[in-house]
This record gives C-alpha cells, structure tokens and sequence, in this order.
C-alpha cells in the first residue's frame, strides 16, 4: 500500500517552497472562480469530477488570457447534512454503514471512528 503521509508531506513542502499558495498581487484583471464544493455527507462521484472539470477549464482559460486568476479548491464539512450524517453512522444506521463499505471504508472503520469522534467520522483514509 503507498505511503500516503509521506506523499502528502513531500508535496506539502514543495508547494510552500514554491509558494503556490500565495497569490501575486499585481496590475492584471482579477478573476475568482468557485464551485460547488463536495460534502462530507456522501463519496466522490463523477458529478463532483464534472463540475470541477468545468471551473478548472474556465479558470485556466482566464490565466492563458492575462487574467490574474483566485481559484479557491475545497470541501464542504459543515452544516445539517455533515451533523445527520455523523449521527447515523454512530447510530450504526445499517443503510449508511453498507453504502460505506462498498464505497472502500473497511468494514467497522466508521462505527470506530465515530465513537472517538463523532464530528470527523468521514475521515476515513
């Protein structure tokens, strides 16, 4: 299995070294661009992949063509649907646990988790 940390560490210090998370403040037209971020409340699908497609494109269209670009990349993991989500599955709720499961979390993982820490139960890599 590969060593995600390391791979997440190595990148974490090229992108600071490189400062690629630091905007250039400067004379060229400004341009944000957001999506709808994915929720905690269910896995990735290719909706998710789609809308980022679209953004993704359209913000890089924009940079090729002299705009100075802010494109903010995230999750969404608050609100209503990330409470009832954690909710259930510390409730064992069976529905949840089977969609889990044959989404990749190890059989038990997230009954586990939630009992630690019910608001983080879908950090399951």
């Amino acid at each position: 299995m590969p060593d995600y940390e390391s791979m997440e560490k190595k990148w974490q210090v090229r992108w600071s070294d490189r400062k690629l998370n630091e905007s250039e403040r400067d004379d060229r037209p400004k341009f944000m661009i957001i999506f709808a971020y994915p929720g905690v409340t269910g896995y990735l699908h290719v909706g998710h992949m789609r809308g980022y497609t679209y953004a993704d494109a359209i913000g890089r269209y924009k940079r090729m063509t002299g705009y100075n670009v802010l494109f903010p990349v995230g999750t969404h993991a608050t609100g209503n649907g990330a409470i009832s989500l954690a909710a259930r599955i510390s409730a064992g709720d069976r529905d949840i646990m089977d969609y889990m499961i044959r989404n990749g979390c190890p059989p038990g993982e997230a009954g586990r988790r939630a009992e630690r820490s019910p608001e983080r139960c879908l950090v399951l890599q």
